[in-house]
């Protein structure tokens, strides 16, 4: 069963300018997260017009605790474990409901200890 049927063209955009006007003022919203980590956040845009940061495992569960209190971040949509050869990775999809964002978390973990506190609690 199609969910789109096949007789009609569909036009998916692949960019478009709210994207980037949404993406810039989330970025400028996560600018705080660096009094929580100690260093300036970076956020990149990741294929599919969301944004991602990258931060210590020590510093997850307050970030998190952050993007809820702050920004109104309400669902964890997906948690994944990622094997990178040299090191592992712990990728979560947390989202706004209420300002329809998405943003990417990746936690780098080490071979030999991959430990990550839980957000159950968040």
């Amino acid at each position: 069963m199609d969910l789109i049927p096949r007789s009609k063209s569909v036009n998916i955009p692949t960019e478009t300018r709210g994207y980037r006007d949404q993406n810039a003022a989330l970025a400028r919203d996560l600018a705080p997260i660096a009094q929580i980590t100690g260093a300036a956040v970076a956020p990149q845009t990741i294929k599919g017009d969301f944004l991602g940061l990258e931060i210590e495992r020590t510093h997850l569960v307050a970030v998190c605790r952050f993007l809820r209190d702050q920004l109104g971040f309400d669902l964890l949509s997906c948690i994944s474990g990622v094997d990178m050869l040299d090191h592992l990775e712990t990728v979560y999809h947390v989202r706004s409901t209420t300002r329809g964002q998405l943003l990417q978390l990746k936690v780098r973990l080490d071979q030999e200890k991959p430990e990550v506190d839980s957000v159950v609690s968040v």
